[in-house]
């Protein structure tokens, strides 16, 4: 994305949104240059943080290392995620919001074991309402060694109930998806734009898209 202007907004999610039920038909794809020109991404939105975050892992776990050393906090969550070597204890703990300093340990260790964790995360996906654990999701999606584009396509056309999760599966869709793809991201970005006008959570796949655009062409 280093060639597509970016817009300095900020955005929050609100658990007072109400949820996805369906996505409508928004016509063929027209993605080209003119597309990007006229729709600008916004650095700080929560899908611009997260993107940042997915093609700089290394920038994470540097500031996960130097804040560490200043701010002893924790430590007894981190003992606990080296402890734990279960599938589902894993993943319980990555559902009750682990400290965001422990997240690089954390997804190490559900990747160590990513043939039994990743079906319980993608199903967890469906109905989850917790930012972290879409984020931590996403991550490990991202990073592990099998494809799991198909099972992405499926949670978005669904489509998963929460706009948060839809709108960073719809920037995960852009990384790791294909052509296949497209549709259903365009179909989102309008969706998103029509129904949650006062909300950033286009900008999910608007990211996906300039990805695939710029992957595929």
């Amino acid at each position: 994305m280093k060639d597509k202007k970016l817009k300095n907004t900020a955005s929050r999610p609100s658990r007072e949104d109400f949820p996805v039920r369906r996505i409508d038909d928004y016509g063929e794809p027209k993605i080209d240059d003119d597309f990007f020109n006229e729709n600008q991404f916004e650095m700080f939105s929560a899908s611009g943080i997260l993107y940042n975050t997915l093609i700089r892992p290394d920038l994470e776990k540097a500031v996960q290392a130097v804040v560490k050393r200043h701010l002893p906090r924790g430590e007894k969550e981190a003992k606990r995620i080296e402890a734990t070597n279960d599938a589902e204890g894993l993943v319980e703990i990555m559902k009750s919001s682990p400290d965001t300093l422990n997240h690089c340990l954390l997804v190490e260790k559900l990747l160590q074991q990513q043939d039994t964790t990743i079906p319980m995360i993608l199903e967890e996906l469906k109905h989850t309402n917790s930012d972290l654990f879409v984020e931590l999701a996403v991550s490990i999606l991202h990073k592990s060694s099998s494809d799991h584009s198909s099972e992405l396509l499926s949670l978005i056309r669904l489509p998963v109930n929460n706009p948060y999760a839809l709108s960073q599966l719809c920037v995960l869709a852009g990384m790791i998806g294909h052509k296949d793809h497209i549709k259903p991201l365009w179909d989102c970005y309008h969706f998103f734009k029509e129904r949650y006008p006062d909300k950033s959570y286009y900008q999910g796949p608007l990211i996906g898209l300039w990805e695939l655009h710029t992957r595929l062409s």
